[in-house]
């Protein structure tokens, strides 16, 4: 191939890669971009907790290294439980948050304190009335999804032992009959409710946060409306690394590229003129 051929050709490799290049740096943007109307309710605390409805144990604001956070405190003599509900709320679209069906919930959580056996700490989704709900709850030794109906019961639960004083970032999700729970980013559990225990799948209600036998912060709250379950990312062009690269002058096809990826996930043989 002569020089003014492998010039040519490297100005056509070069062009080739800057769209490859381009195209997924337009498709990160589009995927990156949120909507604000996805945001069912999202609170930091920083203006006080008006829009939760405590309902037992003590609750107040309290500066935690330079930011408000809304602390469960650790007096049990009056109750052992601690709930505020996030009673009514009309989210930006005007769904009462009674009527929250499908959705995400999360929270960053700091354990203080806990007293006696079976501690838990819980972000509660799908609350109703009798205290109805699913709750994604940190134990003494356990991560659980647990239903409340005419009983209570972890639905899957796994070995977790928290550390005091540490801020761990729990997040549900519900999709129809489908929950899961993840923390610090990683699901941690998943499960289906087919009407465990005999008890219909609870379809519907709004958000608390809860305690019991214990004493903890909760900070940046944030419901997420939610259309199908998350799943992991396709691969894109710049996760995807170059095996190989061959340029050939084919006699039938003449000039050839032909570009491997690893795993076989991508392979093209693209012609070119450089005549």
């Amino acid at each position: 191939m002569g020089k003014t051929k492998f010039s040519k050709l490297l100005a056509v490799l070069l062009v080739l890669l800057l769209l490859l290049g381009q195209s997924h740096n337009f498709m990160a943007l589009a995927e990156d971009t949120g909507s604000d109307e996805q945001v069912l309710f999202q609170d930091d605390f920083e203006y006080g907790a008006s829009n939760w409805t405590v309902t037992s144990g003590g609750w107040s604001i309290v500066d935690a290294d330079g930011s408000n956070q809304y602390e469960k405190d650790n007096d049990y003599s009056s109750s052992t439980v601690g709930f505020a509900v996030l009673d009514d709320y009309e989210s930006p679209s005007g769904l009462s948050s009674r009527d929250w069906t499908d959705y995400s919930v999360e929270a960053d959580i700091t354990i203080l304190h806990t007293q006696g056996t079976g501690p838990r700490i819980e972000i509660s989704a799908r609350f109703s009335a009798n205290n109805i709900r699913y709750s994604f709850a940190i134990t003494g030794s356990a991560l659980q999804i647990r239903k409340r109906n005419t009983g209570e019961r972890p639905l899957v639960q796994k070995p977790f032992t928290p550390e005091l004083g540490k801020p761990y970032h729990v997040k549900g999700v519900l999709i129809g009959n489908k929950l899961e729970m993840w923390v610090d980013g990683v699901k941690e559990l998943e499960v289906v409710d087919e009407d465990l225990f005999d008890e219909p799948a609870i379809e519907s209600g709004t958000i608390a946060l809860n305690t019991y036998l214990a004493s903890a912060r909760y900070d940046n709250v944030k419901v997420l409306a939610l259309e199908e379950s998350p799943e992991e990312p396709e691969p894109s062009m710049t996760d995807i690394e170059l095996e190989s690269l061959v340029i050939a002058e084919d006699e039938e096809l003449e000039n050839l590229i032909n570009l491997t990826f690893k795993e076989n996930m991508y392979s093209a043989n693209i012609p070119f003129d450089i005549t």
